[in-house]
């Protein structure tokens, strides 16, 4: 059980310079430290495991790796693409390291932590399953879950998606409900976070995604490829810009082992009350059904892993009006995924993501018209290439290059019934029109990150991300007779970012992570937005357990240039523009570990 208490107070046009220096006076004023030792002794270290397939000699990326001390939880990490997990500020002594990973045997050894010995490499073998001779057991401990591990010392919470089996019809909004701070799921399905509504972003193997892709968990990757999602939700290093109300953080990876494929389908219906809602020829129960299929396959071969999959489902019931009127709701969704890694060499990785995605739906009500057939097709892909090198993996000398490419596209249709009433005028014309829309877009973009780490007590990184999109908004308008005028938008608009940022520790007991960002907003018929961000977190740690933090962020939230129907609808009109917004961030946090299940 994971319990995240944060107090946040969002204020606009705040004096950012005045705040954050009465923030550090603050701290460093009241700052106890209770670790052994004078202050500024090294008493803690930086602590790096690194996981090995024994048999192919390749690093394992991804693999669970736990540190207790006295048998409670200390801290989990998941390897990266160089099998490394690092552990950072671990206090010296003795410890317990153990892994776990699917298709591998576990692995536990008791570990002394020092400056000396901050290291270890291990080897883990495939796990060999004799269909003849399998015994099945299972136990239930009440220590702290590693699926659901909020990191005492960051305030970063991680969810291990290795032991996640959602339903058929499973949204990825409802993981984020669950496990993020201040947010709340709309009857609708979306997710407002801290009352701002969807202006959220995905990162997806270091690629940022915007948030109008997504719909169902199935929709963004296949939950056979995503190993863990972080979530943030304050305290935003500078590197991350956009729709920033919170960050999800997806790493996938290829499934572990040889040759797999699966094959899978579903079905189920129920029976609601008709109540004669319905009309006299349907009967007084009406059966609401729902089926599916789904197809995947994975392998490695050499240094290449690959995973491709696609499912189908269809469903009676679509978007569950509040209403008992069950009428013109039945859609289908398509989804296709794949999903390759390559090592390169030893320093070097290359994996590659490939997504698309279309949904058809019938739209059931109109809350001014009443009953009509309208309809609703929507489609969205994106591909995304991410390269890692390592110049150095040293304890506290590693140095990392990113350079990630994205292309993404999408398109939406609203199609009106013919029974519509026409209540759209144009201008002092008598003659009403009803209004059928087609969307699309398309964006490319890139993203490039170089951090270092110069010592134990000082790291930075920096970097710059890019986007532009191009899209058509097309608007028919229908009288009676099928005729009306046509409104052909054609827009244009790029996103930039550059940022640094630092990582400061200068005595045991605290952490200090500055940053600044520069971000330009370029959107159809308004003038070029930019704004320069500081961002601010200084960390206390009073003990092992217990961490305090205060943060600072400027946002900069520009809406989606493909969101901007309205304002494509309006080019060459008078109509206000969609600028972007921009808040001032505060958040105070205090994180303690009971030791007994409970992180509050």
């Amino acid at each position: 059980m994971s319990i995240l208490l944060k107090f946040t107070y969002l204020l606009k046009r705040a004096n950012a310079s005045l705040i954050i220096i009465t923030i550090i006076f603050a701290s460093l004023l009241n700052a106890k430290p209770s670790y052994k030792g004078e202050t500024g002794s090294q008493n803690t270290v930086n602590y790096r495991v690194t996981v090995i397939d024994s048999a192919q000699n390749l690093p394992l990326e991804f693999v669970t790796v736990i540190l207790k001390k006295a048998n409670q939880i200390v801290n989990v990490k998941s390897t990266d693409h160089l099998g490394v997990a690092a552990f950072v500020d671990v206090e010296e002594g003795a410890y317990t390291l153990s892994t776990s990973y699917v298709g591998y045997k576990s692995y536990t050894a008791p570990v002394t932590i020092s400056r000396i010995n901050n290291g270890t490499r291990i080897l883990l073998q495939q796990r060999a399953i004799n269909l003849s001779a399998i015994v099945v057991t299972g136990s239930r401990s009440k220590a702290n879950s590693i699926n659901n591990f909020l990191d005492i010392k960051t305030g970063v919470k991680t969810v291990e998606l290795q032991d996640f089996h959602p339903a058929p019809a499973a949204r990825m909004t409802t993981v984020i409900q669950e496990n993020l701070a201040g947010a709340v799921r709309a009857t609708t399905g979306e997710v407002h976070i801290r009352g701002q509504h969807g202006e959220y972003s995905y990162y997806i193997d270091g690629i940022p995604i915007p948030l109008g892709v997504f719909g169902g968990l199935n929709e963004i990757v296949d939950p056979s490829v995503i190993n863990s999602i972080t979530f943030y939700d304050g305290g935003f290093p500078a590197e991350y810009g956009g729709q920033i109300a919170a960050i999800i953080d997806i790493k996938t990876h290829v499934p572990p082992g040889g040759f797999h494929l699966n094959l899978s389908t579903f079905g189920g219906s129920y029976l609601t009350s008709n109540n004669e809602s319905l009309g006299s020829g349907v009967g007084s129960f009406k059966s609401l059904n729902s089926n599916g299929q789904s197809i995947s396959l994975s392998n490695h071969i050499g240094r290449l892993g690959y995973f491709f999959t696609g499912t189908r489902d269809e469903t009676d019931r679509r978007i569950d009006t509040p209403t008992p009127v069950v009428f013109n709701d039945h859609g289908f969704d398509y989804f296709l995924f794949g999903k390759m890694d390559y090592f390169l060499s030893q320093n070097d990785y290359l994996t590659t993501n490939l997504n698309y995605s279309e949904t058809n739906t019938e739209v059931p009500f109109d809350p001014v018209e009443g009953i009509n057939y309208d309809t609703q097709n929507s489609y969205n892909a994106f591909q995304t290439l991410s390269y890692y090198h390592t110049f150095s993996n040293k304890t506290d000398k590693s140095t990392n290059l990113f350079a990630g490419l994205f292309v993404r596209e999408g398109g939406l249709k609203l199609g009106t019934s013919p029974f519509d009433q026409s209540l759209q005028y144009i201008g002092n014309s008598p003659v009403g029109y009803r209004v059928n829309q087609n969307r699309s877009f398309v964006s490319y973009g890139t993203r490039l990150k170089y951090s270092q780490d110069i010592s134990h007590q000082f790291g930075y990184a920096a970097g710059i991300d890019f986007s532009v999109t191009n899209g058509a908004d097309t608007f028919n308008f229908l009288n009676s007779n099928n005729n009306g005028p046509v409104n052909n938008t054609i827009f244009t608009g790029s996103d930039f970012g550059l940022f640094a940022q630092t990582n400061i520790h200068p005595f045991e007991w605290t952490r200090i992570e500055a940053g600044l960002r520069y971000d330009q907003h370029i959107a159809p018929i308004i003038n070029l937005q930019n704004q320069l961000e500081p961002r601010l977190k200084i960390s206390f740690f009073t003990d092992d357990f217990t961490t305090l933090y205060l943060s600072y962020d400027r946002l900069f939230i520009p809406t989606n240039i493909e969101g901007l129907s309205s304002v494509a609808l309006a080019v060459g009109d008078s109509a206000q523009a969609t600028y972007p917004e921009k808040d001032n961030l505060y958040v105070v946090g205090i994180i303690h570990n009971f030791l007994n299940g409970l992180t509050g």
